[in-house]
């Protein structure tokens, strides 16, 4: 009994230590940052919403892209309609409906070097059209990967495309470069929308969390608390609710293969190098054989330190 209040009474301090640390964090829609750089680029946002230009939003997958276009398109054009597409699924049909359908208000273009050169065409020749100038025509948000620019063959549509959107680029940092804005981020969704009201972390998991490099970001971190949420049913979120790669210090479990014992990091290194080995370094490949997300692949690989370089030589 005294061992149970002593640990409710821990819970709570730990709380009380993670509010006070994400205490008036800067907001932009959806998103919160204690970091100067995305303080700064939460004003460079605000600046650009005033004007119907063209905006380009580079950065990795996971860190929040849409969120923030959402949250530019909320500044000037709440009250109209914001329609997200995806490169890859766009034809110049879809593109046609979309643009229709986001009149007056957002056209919002993920993966926008992905698309298709048809349906390149077809947004070129709307941001070059002027038709942005009249009323009822859709202002273009577009996404693309950090490395957007060094992608492009010169002289092609998609660097065109590229010079065209990049005039007024937004560069989100990675949540790795800014561990200032993990315990603020995972307040918000643990408590931002209600749903985790009462949610409390328990001894050092504020620190292991902090100190993860998030190679799938936001959506990681969004990913990896819901389910520590789900876990724990209630009671305060501890690190055996975490994914083992949090939990310092632990033995690796081991199994028996062929007569000879071995750890399951070793089998499972041996597995992302067949699956890679199979797909030629086609890592989305690679990550449905193996029936992983590809931030959680990527997470892998930097656990085992395998290197494209390594299989691939």
């Amino acid at each position: 009994m005294l061992r149970h209040i002593s640990d409710a009474a821990e819970a709570r301090e730990h709380s009380s230590l993670l509010a006070q640390q994400v205490e008036r964090p800067a907001r932009l829609g959806r998103l919160v940052t204690q970091s100067p750089r995305m303080i700064a680029l939460f004003t460079a946002a605000r600046r650009l919403a005033r004007y119907d230009t063209p905006v380009l939003i580079a950065g990795e997958a996971g860190t929040g892209k849409e969120s923030l276009a959402r949250a530019i398109h909320d500044l000037a054009r709440s009250s109209t309609p914001f329609v997200p597409i995806e490169a890859t699924a766009t034809t110049v049909e879809s593109f046609d409906r979309a643009v229709t359908e986001a009149a007056s208000g957002t056209l919002y273009v993920d993966d926008v070097l992905a698309l298709a050169p048809q349906v390149s065409a077809a947004l070129v020749a709307l941001l070059d059209s002027g038709t942005r100038e009249q009323k009822g025509a859709p202002r273009v948000i577009a996404a693309c990967r950090e490395d957007g620019g060094r992608r492009c063959s010169p002289g092609t549509l998609q660097e065109d495309l590229f010079l065209r959107l990049s005039s007024a680029l937004l560069d989100v940092p990675p949540l790795r470069e800014r561990p200032e804005d993990v315990l603020p981020i995972a307040y918000e969704i643990l408590h931002g929308s209600g749903s985790g009201n009462g949610v409390r972390l328990g001894r050092g998991v504020a620190e292991a969390l902090t100190r993860h490099e998030w190679p799938g970001n936001v959506d990681e971190l969004r990913a990896t608390l819901e389910a520590a949420q789900a876990t724990a049913q209630g009671r305060p979120i501890e690190l055996r609710d975490l994914p083992p790669a949090f939990r310092q210090g632990e033995p690796d479990v081991e199994e028996s293969v062929g007569g000879a014992s071995r750890r399951l990091s070793d089998i499972e290194a041996t597995h992302l190098r067949k699956a890679l080995a199979e797909t030629r370094g086609n890592k989305a490949r690679a990550a449905r054989i193996l029936g992983l997300s590809r931030w959680a692949l990527q997470r892998k690989l930097q656990k085992h330190r395998i290197s494209m370089q390594e299989l691939l030589s």
